[in-house]
């Protein structure tokens, strides 16, 4: 492991410590935390912090830093460009922060080069690639690093600009940008980023041009980026260059039989220009300057989302010099003043060094994301404020937006409008976005939390200034349309049960059955307990900006987790658990199931980063019922304890898990407030002693500082909270009172308030012995509650006081602070046996009804009920409709056959086949892109004739579908680049296809049978060229006479698996195309 340097100078101030903006707070920022595995902690070495390294201000759309392959599979995922170890591919300019799953951008990029002779090929990075030689050094706003070819690298960083700076040893000096750089997937698949094309020109010291590029972690449609770069010295040559459209690095490119392509070259001239083309041609350019002495190049670089001009713009005003001490300088500054300094701790001689290093790398990761672009959105002209990069609010709506709420509100009131905006503009606020572009939803419509949360605290309410207000009933309604329009499904690879764009793509199961069934929809548990708090969210809204009726609904439907409460599940020891259950009303397997395991935890599981032990503590919104259901107070604390057990967990969650070996984990979102719990049990000191214990175990000052990813500071927004003494309950105005790590807190809140937080008691130096809670008072007055109000003092300020001790032998008692009890509880719970909703109008009844039951309702009246009753009316056309597809799809079905091969050998295969291929469980399916009679769950596409591998346009593929031609041109060979691979007649979004082979020497058939996905079979005999490339190809050679062909609109590597072996199952998904072998 290469060793690292935070620069730091810590200067102790004096020991009367004052509030003062004027101090340093960036000296205590180590911005290598969460950049590795948790090894040195003896912990599994799965999964980083995939942080940021690099030049950056708070929340801004630049992050320029390098980009590193390390190729050896050991960091899981790219996204913040940096990894510990691997080799520098680039300095690019945009990069996420923290995020797990594939990479996002890693775009607009340069690379300094001593040689550009032989073996170098600019379309290749394998051959000038650059090894670290020493240890890179980083402070806030800089990042510096030396190169193998002895180039030193310097870096930092404007909002919407980047300073780069190179000093390069004698001989020749040049500096590449290609276009086609971004930052690669390590394990391949669909969601690998594409470079679309792009154009660049340069003149004197300046170059200019875009790049298109799309695809990514949330399957993004393309976006394009503008440039403007100039160098402080005029370069000898400089010239632009094109080249076939091939991944750039070449375990992901097509490789033909003489290897990657080269690039053709413009003149050597000062003025030049390349574009890529309708064919997408990769475009860059290599300046060159004199090869005499030692030197240092300069260069500022802006990007704009708008134009080449604005970039230019934000170049020569957001960098106006060419010394990077004066970018530094500005970054550190607005660090200073408008993050660090909302949070003032001491830092005199009586400080804890590593709890300050702590607390502001905290603030500076969870500052990094998301991006403000206001001023810079392409999509639509508005006067809102527009903001990227949510990746996702399902990582932060836990506790990072509240802390948002309490230092950042004007920023919090911005992000809040651009979602809205988002919603009035293209139909559904996201829960995750980047590239412009919704996607994806892990679970629930989450933005519905964090506008409640800001809801219920009068957040955008009540005030003079503009720049504060929120438009509610605009936020209403965006939050409507998450609860009640099921969002157009986009078949994503990764769930083709339910779009994963945006919005909830399980209402078809949630609004009829309450429940999200394991049948109809993945997920099942997960999407259950957050479409619950979603509606949760809903209903505290609706109680100013909607009905009471709304209220009710919502009210009631936010107890849709109960249904799927299954008291005869046991596990050990304890009865009663989430479990999953299916769309007719049965439980799942219930003789095998166990909630502590998920099959993975991920988009086709049954939860999602989180074994359902886990999830069934994730109800915030109705912890009295949660105690009840697991048989009262006492076994509640039991279960509680349980969790943090060594060595229980049965689940391998991989990076997700990070080597954690208890139930509760603390490096995955779901589990945030779950060690907090004990204060709804009057137990406050052991919330105190849980949440301390997993911050101290698993949160450090070190590489290894973050128990898996950062999640874009989620994980670094909870420690914060925890040093703070308080945790907030999301969509509620309730904060839990804990225990803080310092003597005197000083928070800026709203724009010009003070919330102090004071401790006192026993060897409260050390901050990790004394942090048991003997007493609270607030604004002077003792206080005899384990929570507080938002208005109780976030909103004018005050004084938090905390007396504390250690516990003793002499004195193992502690004081307890009265036990929380928060709505909605006992307004809306179901009967024991879980088998039918009990009404909120109903509850209120039965409160005011003397007697034990209510009189049984008139046959008129249970015709009226059923008549008003919108799920009714709902379930009842659910019904209708399904017969109807059933009948339909029996009738389509007798039509269509399977051509494999040859006439004969296909008619034998579909008879083979039978009815087990055609209706699996008879859903629905309206696919527009392949229109009205794609209606059964699963379409059969019959083949006319099939190209062999190295086909051309005289052999192309023809493909029947109910009738109609559908043709595909040069599927064949390498080049699948031009207009003739085009689908034509509007058959797009295949997906799912699954390929099974039998007999592999002759290939009888192949087939799919996966329910719920659409479907192509192709298969023929040809023989099989070369030998099997070991998953390094994405073109594949077979060892056997068959070849497969997935008829997908582009090609990648397939699946999560680096390796096909002969006979193996191969999964093609939707947007790849290419050969299988």
């Amino acid at each position: 492991m290469r060793s690292l340097t935070s620069i730091s100078t810590f200067c102790l101030a004096s020991s009367t410590w004052q509030v003062s903006a004027e101090v340093d707070y960036s000296q205590y920022v180590n911005p290598f935390i969460g950049g590795s595995e948790l090894a040195d902690v003896g912990l599994k070495q799965d999964g980083g912090g995939d942080i940021f390294v690099g030049g950056a201000v708070p929340f801004g759309v630049v992050k320029v830093g390098i980009d590193t392959y390390e190729g050896l599979g050991k960091y899981s995922t790219l996204n913040g460009g940096w990894t510990p170890e691997g080799n520098v591919t680039a300095i690019s300019m945009m990069h996420e922060s923290g995020t797990g799953g594939a990479p996002k951008y890693g775009i607009i990029p340069q690379m300094p080069l001593t040689s550009i002779d032989p073996p170098v090929n600019v379309l290749d990075n394998r051959t000038y690639f650059q090894r670290r030689v020493v240890e890179d050094t980083a402070r806030v706003g800089y990042y510096s690093t030396q190169l193998l070819n002895g180039v030193t690298v310097e870096l930092s960083g404007a909002r919407h600009s980047g300073f780069m700076q190179y000093s390069f040893p004698k001989g020749g000096k040049h500096i590449l940008v290609d276009l086609s750089h971004y930052l690669p997937s390590e394990t391949g698949g669909y969601t690998v980023q594409e470079y679309l094309g792009g154009s660049i020109y340069t003149n004197d010291t300046e170059y200019w041009g875009a790049g298109t590029y799309g695809a990514g972690w949330n399957e993004g449609a393309p976006y394009t980026v503008y440039f403007c770069g100039k160098f402080d010295t005029q370069p000898l040559q400089a010239q632009t260059f094109t080249g076939r459209n091939t991944e750039p690095m070449v375990r992901y490119h097509t490789l033909s039989n003489d290897g990657p392509p080269k690039a053709i070259f413009s003149d050597q001239t000062y003025k030049s220009s390349a574009e890529s083309g309708p064919l997408g041609n990769r475009v860059g350019a290599i300046f060159s300057w004199d090869n005499g002495t030692a030197s240092t190049i300069k260069s500022r670089v802006g990007i704009s989302f708008i134009s080449v001009e604005v970039s230019c713009s934000f170049r020569d005003n957001e960098i106006s010099t060419w010394n990077i001490n004066d970018t530094v300088d500005a970054a550190v500054k607005e660090w200073n003043d408008d993050v660090f300094s909302k949070i003032q701790v001491a830092t005199d001689d009586t400080a804890n060094i590593t709890n300050l290093r702590l607390l502001y790398s905290s603030l500076y990761f969870m500052h990094l994301m998301p991006s403000n672009r206001t001023g810079e959105n392409p999509l639509w002209e508005s006067d809102e404020p527009y903001w990227d990069d949510f990746y996702t609010l399902w990582d932060i709506f836990r506790c990072t937006v509240s802390l948002y709420h309490l230092i950042q509100p004007k920023i919090y009131v911005s992000m809040i409008r651009s979602l809205i905006d988002i919603w009035r503009y293209e139909g559904y606020m996201p829960d995750g976005r980047s590239g412009n572009y919704n996607g994806l939803v892990q679970g629930g419509s989450n933005a519905d939390n964090v506008l409640a949360d800001a809801y219920v605290k009068g957040l955008g309410k009540d005030t003079d200034d503009i720049s504060m207000t929120i438009n509610w009933t605009a936020g209403y309604q965006a939050m409507l349309k998450d609860a009640e329009v099921q969002p157009y499904n986009t078949f994503s690879p990764l769930d083709q049960t339910g779009s994963v764009k945006e919005g909830r793509g399980s209402l078809y199961d949630w609004i009829p059955l309450g429940y999200v069934s394991n049948d109809s929809s993945t997920r099942s548990i997960s999407k259950t307990v957050e479409y619950s708090l979603n509606d949760y969210a809903l209903s505290v809204v609706a109680a100013g900006e909607g009905t009471q009726a709304d209220v009710g609904k919502y009210l009631n439907r936010s107890a849709g987790w109960q249904n799927l409460w299954n008291n005869d599940i046991t596990h050990a020891g304890f009865s009663g658990f989430l479990a999953p259950k299916l769309s007719n009303g049965t439980w799942d397997s219930p003789e095998t199931y166990s909630p502590a395991v998920c099959a993975g935890c991920e988009w086709v599981a049954i939860s999602y980063e989180a074994v359902p032990f886990e999830y069934s503590f994730v109800v915030p919104h109705d912890m009295e019922t949660l105690i009840q259901f697991t048989g009262g107070e006492d076994e509640f604390e039991r279960r509680l304890d349980y969790i943090f057990i060594p060595n229980t967990t049965e689940q391998n969650l991989n990076e997700n898990g990070a080597g954690i070996t208890t139930i509760m984990n603390i490096g995955n979102e779901p589990d945030f407030a779950t060690p907090y719990l004990y204060n709804y049990l009057n137990k406050q000191h052991k919330s105190v002693n849980q949440t301390r214990a997993l911050a101290n175990q698993y949160f450090h000052d070190a590489l290894y500082g973050v128990p898996g990813n950062s999640d874009a500071g989620a994980l670094n927004s909870w420690l914060i909270w925890q040093m703070l003494g308080l945790y907030p309950i999301v969509t509620q105005p309730i904060y839990l009172l804990e225990s803080p790590w310092f003597t005197d807190i000083n928070i800026t809140i709203g724009e010009n308030k003070t919330l102090r937080i004071t401790s006192n008691g026993d060897n409260l130096s050390l901050g990790q012995s004394s942090y048991y809670v003997q007493s609270v008072k607030i604004n002077g007055q003792e206080w005899d509650k384990n929570w507080f109000n938002h208005n109780d003092i976030m909103v004018e300020g005050g004084t938090i006081e905390f007396t504390k001790r250690a516990v003793t032998t002499a004195a193992p008692e502690l004081p307890n602070l009265n036990a929380l009890r928060l709505h909605p509880s006992n307004d809306h719970l179901l009967s024991r046996r879980h088998k039918r909703r009990i009404p909120l109008t109903d509850q209120i009844a039965r409160r005011n009804h003397p007697p034990d039951r209510l009189p049984a309702p008139s046959v008129r009246e249970v015709h009226r009920r059923l008549m008003s009753n919108e799920h009714f009316h709902r379930l009842l056309h659910f019904i209708i409709r399904q017969i109807a597809v059933e009948i339909i799809c029996r009738i389509v079905h007798i039509q269509r056959s399977i051509f494999v091969g040859d006439y004969e050998r296909g008619k034998a295969a579909a008879t083979q086949l039978g009815e087990g291929l055609a209706f699996h469980d008879h859903k629905a399916r309206h696919v527009d892109d392949v229109g009205d009679p794609a209606l059964c769950e699963i379409t059969v596409y019959r083949v006319d004739k099939i190209a062999q591998r190295g086909g051309r346009d005289d052999a192309p593929v023809r493909v029947r579908q109910d009738g109609e031609l559908r043709a595909f041109c040069d599927l064949g060979g390498d080049d699948v680049s031009d207009e003739g691979d085009v689908i034509q007649n509007g058959l797009v979004g295949w997906h799912g296809i699954v390929v099974c082979r039998q007999a592999w020497a002759d290939c009888p058939y192949a087939f799919l049978f996966e329910p719920g996905d659409e479907f192509a079979v192709v298969i023929w005999d040809v023989p099989c060229p070369g030998d099997y490339q070991n998953g390094l190809d994405d073109f594949p050679r077979g060892h056997g006479d068959c070849w497969l062909l997935c008829l997908n609109p582009r090609w990648s590597r397939v699946g999560t698996s680096s390796i096909y072996t002969r006979g193996h199952n191969l999964t093609c998904y939707s947007g790849q195309k290419g050969w299988l072998g």
